[in-house]
């Protein structure tokens, strides 16, 4: 599994976003069962994503999943509006998975 941006709290949110995430934020997440039917977790996080708080994130998904935390450089939430087209990490990651 390969997660980009992926989050568990979210910061900076206009009212209307916070109302579309909040299935997503107050869902429980099984951690063991999300391992136990998962060979390998791989997250691709930004430095400067303005809506996912990165420490807390990168703690989680190490700690609750055992993922490999990758940290990007100045890509922001990987959208089109923070001008990512392209991810080359996320090509090499898939290609070592399959």
């Amino acid at each position: 599994m390969i997660i980009v941006a992926g989050w568990f709290t979210l910061t900076n949110l206009d009212e209307e976003d916070t109302i579309v995430a909040k299935p997503w934020v107050e869902t429980p997440i099984d951690f063991e069962k999300v391992k136990a039917n998962t060979s390998k977790i791989v997250t691709i996080l930004s430095d400067n994503d303005p809506y996912v708080p990165i420490a807390e994130t990168t703690n989680i998904f190490r700690e609750k999943l055992g993922a490999e935390v990758i940290i990007e450089k100045q890509k922001g939430h990987f959208s089109r509006e923070d001008k990512i087209t392209k991810l080359p990490v996320l090509l090499e990651k898939f290609l070592e998975l399959v």
